[in-house]
C-alpha cells in the first residue's frame, strides 16, 4: 500500500528521535532520511525501521483523552441544567409557597449521558493506545 506525505513525515521524526537518542549516526541518518522521502509503500518504510526500536514519543501530540463531542454535548447540557435552575430559582423566590424542586428530574438524563460518555471515553482512550504507524505494524 502506497504511503502519504503524513506517514513520511512521521517516519521522519521517528529518525529523528532515534538519531537524538544516539542510535543511528548522523550518516546513517541522513541515508535513511533519503530512503524515507524515495519510499513509496509501507514495505519500504518497514525496511528502514527493521532494526530500530518503536520511539514512543516521535510525534509529541496533545490529543486529549475525550472527544470533542463529549466536550460538546456537555457544554450544552450544563448550560440545560444552569437555565433550568435558575428558571427555578426565580419561581422560587417570587412565590410565598415552598415550590416543588423540579429540576431533580434532570438527574436522569445526566446519569445517562454520563454513562454514554464514559463508555465512549474510555473507547477513545483504548483506540488512542492501540495506534503505531502502519510501518511498525
Amino acid at each position: 500500500m502506497r504511503i502519504s506525505d503524513e506517514d513520511r513525515r512521521g517516519a521522519a521524526e521517528e529518525l529523528r528521535a532515534a538519531h537524538a537518542q544516539g542510535r543511528l549516526s548522523l550518516a546513517e541518518y541522513d541515508t535513511r532520511l533519503d530512503g524515507v522521502n524515495r519510499a513509496t509503500t509501507y514495505g519500504e518504510l518497514a525496511k528502514i525501521f527493521a532494526d530500530l526500536p518503536a520511539v514512543s514519543h516521535a510525534r509529541p501530540e496533545r490529543r486529549s483523552s475525550v472527544p470533542k463531542w463529549v466536550r460538546i454535548v456537555w457544554l450544552w447540557w450544563t448550560v440545560t441544567l444552569v437555565i433550568n435552575l435558575g428558571v427555578w430559582a426565580l419561581v422560587r423566590f417570587q412565590m410565598d409557597d415552598d415550590v416543588y424542586f423540579w429540576p431533580v428530574w434532570l438527574l436522569i438524563p445526566t446519569i445517562a449521558i454520563a454513562a454514554v460518555t464514559y463508555r465512549a471515553t474510555t473507547a477513545h482512550a483504548a483506540k488512542q493506545a492501540r495506534r503505531t504507524p502502519a510501518w511498525r505494524g
